[in-house]
């Protein structure tokens, strides 16, 4: 075996006798502690318990956003620092990690043209805000690179698996990941959502220039809107389904991937080795149970009507929303249009059309007439 791939093995705690370090060469040295399989399901799990709490169950949004964007800071830290120290990190490992950061920006940080969080102000975010801005185009910026010239750096042949028809990528096809048309793909994708949140990112500082600095006042502050996730329309249905549909794909991808490659020590039959992997596994599986309890309750709790109060009071009419489907659309792909024109913003749903959020005092007797004909 070539010895920079027992140099390799040995990085990662393994033995150059070892049968991992020993193995043929078509086999990969996986990094169980960045991506093994208790990590991977933990992440997962994520994924979904983020894409039930943004279409089912709202009072999760805001807690769900803040995991989401640590994750991703995580996730984003641990890629560029082993980036720098080029014997930590190899093509397969910094593709699996650009997948699974892929999932959290595009999967659930941005919710395919719906909110992911209840605005209650009259402008547009704030640190949170731009931090996410920020770390997105980081990440985008990472993997414009790598698909330019990170995936061609020249590894060791051990690790480029250039005896095995080389490192194969899954986008729904089993592909090489030099393929020219491949990676002319992956290039434009990359580009293109590296140009999209950097100009989000840019237009926000604007906005913080614009109050902080000029300290110019905003537009109908005093306006509040929240989007009930109890109204639902064709638009809304089909952004849903492509967002679960994403999600389930970046798993496939993910997991395809290392099989393909036969990265070893991270695979579903190495199991969870260490307390790295379950550690994690158990939090996220925690979290998701909890989610889940908490959607059953709020889905299955008896109702009380007040006295004299019918069934048709109990209802909000649909076609508010319908009606400024193209506003809540731009404002959830460019909502630093609201630093512009904030009529734009608020324009999904008069105030007398919004739902109650959880918290209010009436909010049973609004949402639990009949759990499954308004969800």
């Amino acid at each position: 075996m070539d010895e920079s791939c027992l140099e390799k093995g040995t990085h990662r705690g393994l033995s150059p006798l070892s049968p991992l370090a020993q193995a043929p060469i078509c086999q990969i040295p996986g990094e169980p502690d960045l991506y093994g399989f208790g990590v991977r399901v933990g992440i997962y799990l994520t994924w979904v318990s983020s894409w039930l709490a943004n279409n089912f169950v709202e009072g999760e949004m805001a807690s769900s956003l803040d995991t989401n964007a640590i994750f991703l800071f995580a996730l984003a830290l641990t890629v560029g620092v082993l980036t720098v120290k080029r014997e930590k990190i190899w093509v397969i490992d910094a593709n699996i990690l650009l997948q699974l950061s892929s999932g959290f920006v595009f999967g659930v940080m941005t919710i395919w043209g719906r909110r992911t969080a209840f605005y209650r102000k009259g402008h547009f975010g704030g640190w949170g805000t731009h931090s996410r801005l920020l770390l997105c185009t980081t990440i985008s910026a990472y993997s414009l690179w790598f698909w330019i010239g990170g995936v061609v750096d020249p590894d060791p042949d051990c690790f480029l698996r250039t005896e095995c028809d080389g490192l194969r990528w899954f986008i729904f096809a089993n592909v090489r990941m030099d393929d020219p048309v491949v990676r002319t793909i992956a290039i434009v994708l990359s580009a293109a959502a590296c140009l999209y949140y950097g100009a989000m990112f840019l237009a926000a500082l604007a906005a913080f220039a614009r109050v902080a600095v000029l300290r110019e006042p905003w537009e109908n502050d005093e306006i509040e809107m929240r989007q009930s996730l109890r109204l639902w329309s064709a638009p809304q249905v089909l952004a849903s389904a492509a967002n679960l549909f994403f999600i389930l794909y970046m798993i496939l991808s993910v997991e395809f991937t290392l099989n393909f490659n036969n990265v070893g020590g991270v695979l579903a039959n190495a199991g969870i080795a260490n307390s790295s992997q379950l550690t994690p596994l158990l939090i996220r599986g925690l979290t998701f149970t909890r989610l889940l309890w908490v959607l059953c309750k709020e889905r299955f709790r008896p109702c009380h009507h007040a006295p004299g109060e019918d069934e048709s009071s109990t209802k909000r009419a649909p076609e508010y929303r319908e009606s400024r489907l193209l506003y809540r659309l731009l404002y959830a792909w460019l909502p630093w249009l609201a630093t512009f024109h904030t009529r734009w913003s608020y324009g999904a749903l008069p105030p007398a059309a919004l739902p109650p959020l959880s918290n209010d005092p009436e909010h049973e007797l609004m949402t639990c007439q009949n759990p499954h004909s308004d969800g």
